[in-house]
């Protein structure tokens, strides 16, 4: 997969939170995060998930994901 794949998929998963519920969301990026990091041992999976949330859960995610 390309970068332009990531940024695809991670754009898609930033706009689902008006349709899904949280914990669901929560479910679908992780998800998402562990297939792609299968894929590709290089796959930053802070950086993705910091493109999947609003700047205000960025802290949130790189405590998580750090």
């Amino acid at each position: 997969m390309t970068r332009k794949d990531y940024e695809l998929i991670a754009g898609v998963l930033a706009n689902l939170d008006e349709i899904v519920d949280e914990d669901t969301l929560f479910i679908i990026k992780h998800q998402f995060v562990n297939a792609l990091a299968q894929d590709n041992p290089r796959f930053n999976q802070t950086r993705f998930l910091m493109y999947t949330v609003s700047e205000k859960h960025h802290e949130e995610v790189q405590k998580i994901w750090a």
